[in-house]
């Protein structure tokens, strides 16, 4: 089967890059900034996290911050998906 896409076709584990990001939502699609006084490796999670679709953001000082955010804003996604059905 021939391919007539202008976008080079990547493969990872035997997958299109298409294939795989079908995978991944941009609904569920978050950008993570560290600070760069952040060492995550030492425990210290500062830095801000924007929902890429909504524009959401804030700051976090905590791995437990960056992941509650994180929940709201998916617990929220899923709960208007479900709605729509």
């Amino acid at each position: 089967m021939k391919n007539n896409s202008v976008l080079p076709q990547l493969t990872r584990a035997g997958k299109t890059l298409t294939q795989d990001l079908s995978a991944f939502p941009i609904r569920s699609a978050f950008v993570i900034q560290f600070a760069a006084e952040a060492g995550v490796m030492g425990g210290q999670w500062n830095g801000r996290v924007e929902h890429v679709r909504s524009g959401q953001s804030t700051h976090f000082h905590s791995l437990d911050d960056l992941l509650t955010f994180i929940t709201q804003i998916l617990t929220d996604i899923r709960g208007r998906v479900e709605e729509d059905f």
